[in-house]
């Protein structure tokens, strides 16, 4: 890696993560943002299906609750529900689907 580059942890010894690897994959934001203003304006630019439930696990986020925080700050929680189903390529057929396409459009 050249100096003064930054690099993306991954646990990996090398490479970015496989996301950034696939070009035209979207890029996904966490809701472990610490504090309300700061999840509010995250939600204000980011398209709501590219907003996941977030943690910094294993370590001290903060956020005693980190589910519970963004639905406290205005997060729906069956849109956050069918982000992380899509993310993880685990949209079955039916009415999860069907909410996750109306989120989209």
């Amino acid at each position: 890696m050249p100096p003064g580059s930054a690099a993306l942890s991954t646990g990996a010894a090398d490479g970015p993560p496989p996301d950034l690897e696939q070009p035209g994959r979207p890029v996904r934001f966490g809701t472990a943002a610490h504090d309300p203003e700061t999840l509010r304006l995250l939600r204000a630019h980011a398209s709501p299906d590219r907003i996941v439930c977030g943690s910094d696990y294993p370590f001290d986020m903060a956020q005693p609750d980190p589910v519970r925080f963004p639905l406290d700050n205005g997060m729906d929680a069956a849109v956050l529900e069918a982000n992380g189903r899509a993310f993880l390529g685990a949209v079955p057929e039916g009415p999860l689907r069907a909410r996750l396409a109306r989120v989209r459009a």
